[in-house]
């Protein structure tokens, strides 16, 4: 089960564009906040917030419910 779960993990991020699974990596690998993102990254503050938000829809979408692993 553990490794399934690792496997659905690694593909949801596959999938993710480069840059959105950089600023995943970034703010939960690496615990920065967006603006720490957006100055490491060059981007706009903004630009970073939205790809985030849309990361984290598309990680949703993705990965099983919580519900599912019990």
């Amino acid at each position: 089960m553990r490794s399934d779960l690792r496997n659905d993990i690694s593909r949801a991020l596959a999938s993710l564009q480069p840059a959105e699974r950089e600023a995943i990596a970034l703010g939960y690998g690496a615990d920065l906040t967006i603006a720490q993102i957006a100055w490491l990254s060059g981007e706009r503050h903004a630009t970073v917030e939205k790809r985030i938000y849309r990361a984290l829809g598309k990680l949703r979408e993705t990965l099983p419910s919580p519900q599912a692993l019990l």
